[in-house]
């Protein structure tokens, strides 16, 4: 639900100052972008330091 208030408050800014807008709307969806890469990676060594304890064959 708060993604959705939030995306609807996006589009209406987005109607009111497209140029503008489009700027910043560039700058967090590069900001999302970094996030969702450092979670991945953290998230990719957290599953390979757990995989080593996993017994041969299992």
């Amino acid at each position: 639900m708060f993604l959705g208030i939030v995306r609807a408050l996006a589009g209406v800014v987005l109607i009111v100052s497209p140029l503008e807008s489009a700027a910043v709307l560039n700058v967090f969806g590069g900001v999302r972008l970094l996030v969702v890469g450092a979670v991945e990676i953290v998230t990719a060594l957290q599953v390979r330091s757990r995989a080593k304890d996993l017994p041969r064959g299992a």
